[in-house]
């Protein structure tokens, strides 16, 4: 029986140093994955970050995009009635130089008509 006994606390003495050694590494194992985990979680505030920043800076874009399209509207719009005015000028001064040459044609006309009638009388 002294021998089981001597076998039992050997027993007892091996296990608890087995196992007083495999919880080393375990612990050891949960400060680097918490020391990991409080690292991922900053990454990610920094992600956060970065992403509102990004939304803040698409937001002002598009409100500058929004401006320069208006402003292209208008632009469009006064060019589309500049047109129309400037058809509507070229029209008059097509008509203009049309009644100028008319205007010429019946004064050479009356001119010759004028001479003609001096030759007659001489």
């Amino acid at each position: 029986m002294e021998r089981w006994r001597r076998i039992f606390y050997v027993g007892i003495i091996i296990g608890s140093l087995l196992i007083s050694g495999l919880e080393y590494p375990f612990v050891g194992r949960a400060e680097t994955i918490d020391k990991d985990i409080i690292k991922k979680r900053k990454e990610l505030k920094d992600i956060k970050k970065e992403i509102s920043i990004t939304k803040e800076k698409q937001k002002k874009i598009l409100g500058k995009e929004s401006s320069i399209l208006e402003s292209l509207n208008s632009l469009e719009m006064n060019l589309y009635k500049k047109e129309r005015e400037l058809k509507r000028m070229e029209t008059q001064l097509d008509q203009i130089r049309e009644d100028s040459r008319e205007q010429r044609t019946d004064l050479k006309a009356q001119q010759r008509n004028g001479e003609n009638e001096g030759r007659s009388l001489s």
